[in-house]
């Protein structure tokens, strides 16, 4: 089948390296004092990548171009070979193999000669190690093992063990990989920051401002535009504006404040004796033009307002005579439905008879499934005792779900065959 391997575990698998390190960094420690190790079937190269940063001599071998080209442009070693030709060819033995979800792609007659063949390229005392699917868990059946096209079958645990060891390979270690138990999704709190960043603009006094000390006693609230303040050097200053008043460390208050003489003072009082009178001639002016107009305009008003109420009245009287004749109306019609609410009521009290006749009969048929629900509840009581006895084996099957994704085989050659 001729299918980008890297595209499919891209889209389909979605293999996340992350987590591949995560799982696969427990095994290097087994590979540290090896001077040759091959992994095969290495993929994207995550165990080489962990082992490089160790400084293991490690290279891997992949079938799918894909793949060995992801891993070599990280500069890993990888080779494209197929594993059972590579072992069959290779002249220089290994003292460590690592074979990471590949037996899974295998059958049994398959997987024995590999075996074979990883034996006869170890050195003496040379180690390897296996991972696959576990196939206890019945998430990894459901959900993981048929995403791959390419997988032929489970392996079991013992049975791997008993294949290895006939295999003329010493067990050393074996067992359920837990770093890759499924946990089931957890609510976390989502939190939120938010950053306020305050720009303050600060005004900048211009030359003719001077920066005075106001007294520590003296309230800041009590400070108006144009207090007498003086400066340290004598000078009679006004606070012009009040709105940049801050505070100092040693808890004194400053001031923007103009320098101000007294020709320049004379002056500024000429002008505002000026401007005052202005601002009362015209304001009486316009007081008393309002006044007048005001007048004029409530008059007229009050003339058209009489005429209305005038009109209104007489709309009134028209509205009655309307009123008296639907008056009229609404009493004939009243008496057609006084005669049609005593037709209705007779019926009603036929069909009251009809309907207690129906209750009577519901309450016998509620009675007897009253009598059926009872012996229900008898009955899930029964259940319910049957499965509190059987607990162990409930846990156990819940257990047997979120089995872990993989276990793990790993094995020493013996010495010689026998």
């Amino acid at each position: 089948m001729d299918i980008d391997y890297k595209k499919y575990e891209d889209n389909v698998r979605k293999v996340d390296s992350n987590y591949m390190r995560n799982v696969l960094k427990k095994y290097i420690s087994y590979f540290k004092d090896r001077r040759r190790v091959l992994d095969i079937a290495c993929g994207r190269g995550d165990f080489l990548s962990l082992a490089r940063e160790i400084g293991i001599n490690a290279i891997g071998i992949d079938n799918d171009p894909s793949l060995v080209k992801d891993a070599t442009s990280r500069g890993l070693t990888v080779y494209r070979h197929d594993a059972f030709e590579f072992l069959e060819k290779n002249q220089e033995p290994f003292d460590g193999i690592f074979c990471s979800q590949f037996i899974e792609h295998l059958s049994p007659n398959d997987l024995m000669r590999l075996l074979n063949l990883m034996h006869r390229n170890l050195t003496d005392d040379g180690i390897v190690i296996l991972t696959t699917p576990n196939p206890r868990s019945l998430i990894v059946h459901l959900q993981s093992f048929y995403k791959d096209f390419s997988h032929v079958r489970f392996y079991d645990l013992e049975l791997i063990k008993f294949m290895m060891e006939c295999a003329m390979f010493k067990v050393i270690d074996a067992g359920i990989d837990k770093d890759t138990a499924f946990q089931m999704p957890l609510m976390t709190p989502c939190t939120i920051e938010n950053n306020f960043l305050l720009n303050k603009k600060e005004d900048v006094p211009d030359a003719n401002l001077e920066i005075v000390q106001i007294p520590y006693q003296q309230r800041i609230d009590e400070i108006s535009e144009f207090t007498d303040l003086r400066s340290s050097n004598g000078h009679l200053l006004k606070v012009i504006n009040k709105d940049i008043l801050s505070s100092s460390i040693n808890g004194s208050y400053y001031a923007a404040a103009d320098k101000l003489s007294p020709v320049r003072l004379k002056g500024i009082f000429n002008g505002l004796k000026y401007y005052i009178d202005r601002i009362v001639y015209s304001f009486i002016s316009r007081y008393l033009s309002g006044i007048y107009n005001d007048m004029w305009q409530y008059n007229k008003v009050l003339v058209d307002q009489q005429s209305r109420l005038l009109t209104q009245q007489l709309q009134l009287i028209e509205n009655q005579d309307r009123l008296l004749k639907n008056q009229e109306e609404l009493l004939a019609r009243q008496s057609l439905l006084i005669e049609q609410l005593h037709a209705k009521t007779t019926k009603l009290e036929k069909d009251d008879i009809i309907l207690q006749q129906q209750i009577n009969q519901c309450r016998k048929v509620f009675a007897f499934f009253e009598e059926q629900l009872k012996k229900e509840n008898d009955t899930i009581s029964t259940i319910i005792e049957l499965l509190k006895t059987n607990e162990a084996s409930y846990n156990k099957f819940i257990t047997s779900i979120y089995e872990p994704h993989d276990i793990y085989v790993i094995g020493i050659k013996y010495a010689n065959r026998h």
